[in-house]
């Protein structure tokens, strides 16, 4: 499940829903389950796996595993941030669960950038790039695998988006779009 090479369908998410079932005795076991837990679309369990883990009372809290893991989780998980650091680009993906209208991470340093990016539920999401060079952001959004066609539309203007199936089952829809030094930049998925 950690590296997304399971089986496609039935064993995947039979894994899936196992892990959700079954509590593992060890902290820093449970202190993982939120990052697999987004990466597979399933927020609602995911985030709250990752506020039990962030929680005060947690019996873990503070065992530097479980920091790692929930600063992970937070940061690739839920807010969907992948950067790749030779091709100057930076991935965002909002993955916060139903009833979180937004969130927002600043002065994140990222690639050879101070970055803020803010998710406003799973369709919207705006970069600034708060210090240093170029880089291009791919702006992507989970999408639902049914027929409905999806464009993104960046600063007022749609552009032609790509999408892709990943390992990990879900579907994404993408656009590349360059951010200058102080430079906002807001994406936002629109059905068709």
């Amino acid at each position: 499940m950690w590296f997304g090479i399971t089986e496609e369908r039935l064993k995947t998410e039979a894994a899936l829903d196992l892990l959700e079932k079954n509590r593992p005795h060890l902290p820093q076991v449970l202190s993982y389950f939120p990052d697999i837990l987004f990466h597979y679309g399933r927020n609602e369990s995911a985030y709250r796996f990752l506020l039990e883990i962030l929680d005060p009372e947690f019996a873990g809290r503070g065992m530097p595993e479980v920091v790692f893991a929930a600063v992970g989780a937070a940061a690739t998980g839920l807010m969907g941030i992948s950067p790749d650091a030779p091709r100057k680009k930076l991935e965002t993906r909002s993955r916060l669960p139903k009833g979180v209208e937004w969130v927002k991470l600043s002065r994140l340093p990222i690639l050879q950038n101070e970055a803020s990016i803010h998710h406003r539920g799973t369709v919207e999401t705006t970069i600034t790039n708060q210090a240093g060079p170029i880089f291009e952001w791919l702006a992507s959004f989970s999408v639902p695998t049914s027929g409905l066609k999806q464009r993104i539309v960046v600063d007022g203007r749609p552009l032609e988006a790509t999408a892709e199936r990943e390992t990990n089952q879900q579907t994404k829809v993408s656009v590349r779009v360059p951010v200058g030094p102080g430079q906002t930049r807001t994406a936002k998925l629109e059905s068709n």
